[in-house]
C-alpha cells in the first residue's frame, strides 16, 4: 500500500513538474510571437519621429490619419476634436530627445496628461495615434526617452529618468513655439507597462514633479523588479544583463534598487492620489507586482486605489472604454 502511494505521489509530482514546464513554455512562445509583432509595429512607427537636422518639431496629424495603424475610432476622435499631433525634440543632458504632443483647440482649458512610454529604445515605440494619447479633450505629451529614435542610450530607469523632468521643463518653450497655452495646474500622469516604472522613479527623484501633478495612474506597470526578473528569467532578466548593465552577483542589488518602484515609496508625498490598474490575463506583469506595490503604499500611509480587471491583458488593450473609467477617476474630487 505504502509503495503504491509513494508511486502515485511520484507520478503526480512528475506530471505537476511537466505541467509547469509546459505552461512556462506556452508563455514563452506567446511572448516571442507577441514581441515579434510589437517589433514589426514599432518599425512602422519610425517615420512619425523623423525630423530634419534643423527641425525642432513637425506636424504629423495628416500622417497619423493616413496610417493603417491608427484605429478608425481614434481617427474620428482626431477629426471631431480638431486635434493636432506634433512630434518634437528637446534637450536633455546634452542630448536631443524626441517626443510628441497631441492637443485640441484651446488646450489651456483642458487637462494635461503626461503619458509615459512602454518598451525600450525602438521596441514598443509609442504611436502618436494611440487611443491613450488622443482621448477626449486631454492634451497629451509623451517622451520616447533617450536611445532608439533619440540620441543617447536607454538605461531603463537610469539617466533616462532625467528625460521626463527635462521634458516638463521644456513645455513652456514648446507651447510658445506652437503658439498655444497649456493648463496651468491640471496635470496628470499615466504610466503603462515600463512607463509606470519611469513614472514612480521620476516622481521620487524629482520632488518638484510631485507638486506639479494632481494624480497618477499605473497601468499594468513593472512595479516590483525582483518579481519581474524572477517571473521572466529568459527574456527580461537576460535583456537587463545584455543591454542595461545588470551583472548577476556583482551589482544586481544596487542595479535593481536604483530602478525598483517599490523603493520609491518613502520619497512620494502621502497625499498624492495613486491608482494601480491590472488585468488577470497579463502575461508580462504578474498581479503580485501590483499587490506588493499597493500593500507597501498602504503600509506607509499613502492614498492608493486598486482596480483589477478579470481577463484583462497587458495594458488592458482588450478592455473597452478604459479611458472613460480612468478619466472618471482623474476628474473625481479633482481641483481642476
Amino acid at each position: 500500500m505504502y509503495k503504491t502511494l509513494w508511486l502515485l505521489s511520484l507520478i503526480l509530482s512528475f506530471l505537476g513538474f511537466h505541467a509547469i514546464s509546459f505552461a512556462d513554455q506556452a508563455k514563452q512562445n506567446f511572448l516571442q510571437k507577441s514581441n515579434q509583432s510589437i517589433a514589426d509595429y514599432s518599425q512602422r512607427m519610425l517615420p512619425f519621429y523623423q525630423l530634419g537636422p534643423k527641425e525642432h518639431w513637425r506636424d504629423v496629424t495628416a500622417q497619423v490619419l493616413a496610417s493603417p495603424d491608427t484605429s478608425a475610432q481614434v481617427k474620428e476622435q482626431i477629426r471631431s476634436h480638431q486635434r493636432r499631433l506634433i512630434v518634437f525634440k528637446y534637450p536633455s543632458d546634452g542630448l536631443w530627445v524626441k517626443g510628441f504632443i497631441s492637443f485640441t483647440p484651446n488646450p489651456e482649458h483642458h487637462p494635461l496628461l503626461i503619458l509615459f512610454r512602454t518598451g525600450n529604445r525602438e521596441f514598443a515605440l509609442m504611436n502618436p495615434g494611440a487611443e491613450l494619447a488622443n482621448y477626449g479633450n486631454y492634451t497629451t505629451i509623451s517622451s520616447s526617452l533617450r536611445g532608439g529614435v533619440s540620441e543617447g542610450e536607454d538605461e531603463f530607469g537610469g539617466a533616462d529618468v532625467n528625460d521626463i523632468k527635462h521634458m516638463v521643463d521644456y513645455l513652456p518653450i514648446l507651447a510658445q513655439e506652437l503658439n498655444i497655452s497649456l493648463h496651468p495646474h491640471c496635470v496628470y500622469m499615466l504610466g503603462p507597462s515600463r512607463g509606470g516604472l519611469e513614472m514612480f522613479l521620476a516622481l521620487a527623484r524629482y520632488p518638484a514633479l510631485q507638486q506639479y501633478v494632481d494624480k497618477v495612474v499605473s497601468l499594468s506597470s513593472l512595479l516590483d523588479l525582483n518579481k519581474q526578473i524572477a517571473d521572466r528569467p529568459l527574456d527580461m532578466k537576460e535583456m537587463f544583463k545584455k543591454d542595461f548593465g545588470l551583472r548577476e552577483g556583482v551589482n544586481d542589488r544596487e542595479w535593481i534598487a536604483q530602478r525598483n518602484p517599490l523603493q520609491t515609496i518613502p520619497y512620494l508625498r502621502k497625499d498624492l492620489p495613486i491608482l494601480i490598474i491590472q488585468g488577470t490575463a497579463d502575461k508580462r506583469v504578474s498581479l503580485e507586482e501590483g499587490y506588493h506595490m499597493v500593500q507597501e503604499l498602504q503600509k506607509q500611509g499613502h492614498q492608493v486605489d486598486y482596480w483589477e480587471y478579470k481577463g484583462g491583458d497587458h495594458t488592458l488593450a482588450n478592455v473597452p472604454q478604459l479611458m472613460d473609467q480612468i478619466s472618471g477617476w482623474l476628474a473625481a474630487h479633482s481641483t481642476c
